[in-house]
């Protein structure tokens, strides 16, 4: 231990502080001077011990500053990382699985190098710390990148780290981007196997996550060939065992990729599982990536939509293929004829199954008044598209249609026009299009004067006309309650339609927008609660997300969710939502088992219930780690060579600590710890003044003094 004086803590200036010492010693022998009663030795005690309480008070006040420098030999620290997913477990070559590993772990145990010190974690999709006899080696998911970031986050004095793993990452970022940035060696321990076996894998299946009852849903599966030339594969569309559809694939080539399309009818209503399945060829190194299971959430959610045109025009014939081709809609349409008649039936009698009216051409003059009234009962209270024609009166839309967003009045002409975005609402979900020229389109026919929106109407699209953007209402939409309108007051799309390409896409998607929004009620519930993800793998954690309002519309961050998950092969689970302000709360429940799970949020403030929601999510099983399963000794090395570590096969895990005494990391480190000591911090001085006080009265006492 080394004491180093570093001056005084005081801003006095050094001649008043002489003047503090002389006048200290001063007062000292003014006080016993003229005492002449007492011995010689025991005046100059006196004087001394009062000087010397005096000087050391006034050394404290003065703040004296002392540096303490101490120190001591410790052991060099170095991490250990084991890879604990199940990749590493696959017998492959001379490597024998969870045998080999155990010896890699024999060679790196802690005692073989009693001047380290070892910090052991393991990794599969995070890091954990845990002792090598604790590995479970099943994880069911490889994130190199987030072990490696989260052991930095975590890193203590560590001098250097042995990173044991196949280096078969099936998630997350390449570390690459990271390796050169580490300023420590990374010492690397390749285990499995680095030769390719013959196998047949069902790599990815793509699929849709949510369906319709009676419709089919296209499922496409990836399919590798790694080492089976000239053979006939049959792959399965499968669901709880039973064949739902078969094809054959060839294979020429010693390795090669291939993909297979199934169209599925989706039958059932719920969560409904299914698999991608291939037999077991002979010869083949394993079964466990021969299957691949999937899920859909089947709803019975197609909107009812019925179609009344009172004019015979192109845009019909159109907009009736763009709701006839989309699998959500349920089309039923009426064509008047005059009179009373109309094609494809009566006039339908009420509208209480139907979710969605578009109006065509109505009102006009000639349209008698019992049809008029007919609508004007069949559309009330109902989700309403209207559609502008060449015939439109739009001096009488008001009048017998009370929600209409616009008002139109006398000489409401057409001219040819071309679109443009409202400034205003260019985020509307409408408006989530494939961008396209408008220069390039078409032309539209839509009024350019005496034409208005009233004030609580939103414009969406407006026209322009000889490149002037007007304010005319050419989309422009309402909601009333719970009841929406749009209202298009332009005809000619049937160009669009025709002219296919991006135009027609973009003409598609438009109509199936406006659809959607208009028949979509207002949510009125307060609380909103959806998983991340309807079919979430056991690998994954499952999320929750909630937004939840109070009853005055407000965002309410004050409130208790509670969340009960059940189903599965768990019991009844009962979880807190995690409240992150902005009405946003959040839950994540942890690893769940496969199986179908339901949940129930409660949303409750001061004993009051808000809302409360149910839902369901399906947790599948996962076959990452047998998708790839040759040993990326490319990566290990250059994560080793670029750190200036060294990179070993498992046959050579003995060799490890000999490279860690050779590059220095089994010396002792010299450590020096330096601090700070104030006099006032220190009660040796006090005790000190305590002692010369004492003395001077014992001497006091001995001479007589009072």
């Amino acid at each position: 231990m080394e004491f180093t004086f570093e001056g005084f803590g005081t801003s006095l200036h050094w001649l008043l502080i002489f003047l503090l010492i002389s006048g200290s010693v001063a007062l000292s022998w003014f006080t016993y001077k003229s005492i002449s009663n007492i011995k010689p030795w025991q005046k100059i005690s006196l004087i001394s011990l009062r000087s010397a309480t005096f000087l050391l008070l006034l050394a404290v006040l003065l703040n004296p500053l002392f540096n303490i420098i101490e120190t001591d030999q410790i052991r060099s620290s170095v991490a250990i990382i084991f890879d604990n997913s199940a990749s590493t477990t696959i017998e492959k070559g001379e490597y024998s699985g969870l045998e080999s590993y155990r010896e890699v772990i024999s060679h790196l145990a802690a005692e073989n190098e009693p001047n380290i010190r070892f910090r052991t974690f393991g990794f599969d999709r995070n890091i954990f710390p845990a002792q090598p006899d604790t590995l479970s080696f099943d994880g069911s998911g490889t994130d190199i990148s987030r072990a490696i970031t989260q052991f930095l986050d975590e890193r203590e004095d560590e001098r250097a780290l042995i990173f044991v793993s196949d280096g078969i990452f099936n998630t997350g970022r390449d570390l690459s981007w990271l390796a050169t940035r580490l300023d420590f060696p990374v010492y690397t321990v390749a285990i499995g196997d680095n030769s390719r076996l013959q196998d047949i894998i069902v790599q990815d299946v793509i699929h849709n996550e949510i369906g319709y009852t009676n419709t089919i849903s296209p499922v496409s599966a990836t399919i590798r060939n790694d080492g089976m030339p000239g053979q006939e594969i049959e792959i399965q569309l499968r669901r709880d065992g039973d064949i739902l559809e078969s094809k054959t694939i060839s294979t020429t080539q010693e390795r090669s990729i291939h993909t297979v399309r199934f169209e599925l009818l989706l039958e059932d209503e719920g969560f409904q599982q299914y698999e991608i399945h291939v037999p077991e060829i002979e010869g083949e190194w394993t079964t466990e990536n021969n299957t691949q299971a999937f899920s859909i959430e089947v709803l019975d959610d197609r909107i009812n939509v019925m179609l009344l045109s009172f004019e015979i025009h192109p845009d019909i014939r159109a907009w009736r293929s763009i709701l006839l081709t989309d699998e959500s809609i349920r089309l039923d349409s009426r064509t008047w004829l005059g009179d009373d008649r109309f094609l494809e039936g009566e006039f339908p009698a009420q509208a209480d199954s139907i979710q969605l009216v578009i109006l065509h051409g109505f009102p006009t003059q000639n349209i008698p008044q019992n049809i008029i009234q007919q609508v004007q009962n069949y559309v009330q209270g109902t989700p309403m598209v209207w559609l502008a024609s060449p015939k439109s009166d739009f001096r009488l839309v008001q009048q017998f249609l009370p929600n209409s967003p616009i008002r139109g009045g006398r000489g409401t002409e057409f001219f040819d026009v071309r679109l443009a975005l409202s400034g205003s609402s260019t985020s509307h979900p409408i408006l989530e299009l494939p961008e396209i020229d408008f220069r390039t389109t078409p032309p539209l026919f839509s009024p350019i004067r005496n034409l208005n929106a009233d004030s609580d109407a939103e414009i969406l699209l407006n026209p322009v006309f000889r490149n002037n953007t007007l304010e005319t209402p050419l989309l422009s939409l309402r909601s009333i309650g719970n009841t929406r309108t749009a209202f298009i007051s332009a005809h000619g799309w049937f160009k669009w339609y025709l002219n296919g390409g991006e135009i027609r896409r973009f003409t598609e998607e438009f109509m199936n927008n406006v659809i959607k929004w208009t028949s979509t009620s207002d949510d009125e519930s307060l609380l909103r609660i959806r998983p991340s993800r309807n079919v979430i793998q056991e690998t994954e954690n499952v999320v929750l997300n909630a937004f939840l309002r109070n009853e005055s519309g407000l965002e309410e961050d004050d409130a208790s969710i509670d969340v009960v998950i059940t189903g599965g092969a768990i019991q009844e689970r009962r979880y807190t939502m995690i409240n992150e302000g902005l009405g946003q709360y959040r839950l994540n429940a942890g690893n769940l088992p496969q199986g179908t799970y339901n949940f129930t949020a409660t949303a409750q403030k001061d004993n009051r219930l808000i809302d409360e929601r149910s839902g369901q999510f399906l947790v599948g099983s996962s076959n990452q780690e047998f998708i790839n399963t040759v040993r990326n000794d490319e990566f290990l090395e250059f994560l080793a060579n670029e750190t200036g570590g060294q990179f070993f096969e498992w046959q050579d895990a003995n060799l490890v600590m000999d490279q860690l005494r050779r590059d220095g990391h089994n010396e002792f480190i010299t450590q020096s710890i330096s601090s700070e000591l104030r006099a006032y911090q220190n009660p040796f001085w006090f005790i000190l003044v305590i002692l010369f006080l004492s003395a001077e009265w014992i001497i006091r006492k001995i001479a007589s003094l009072p």
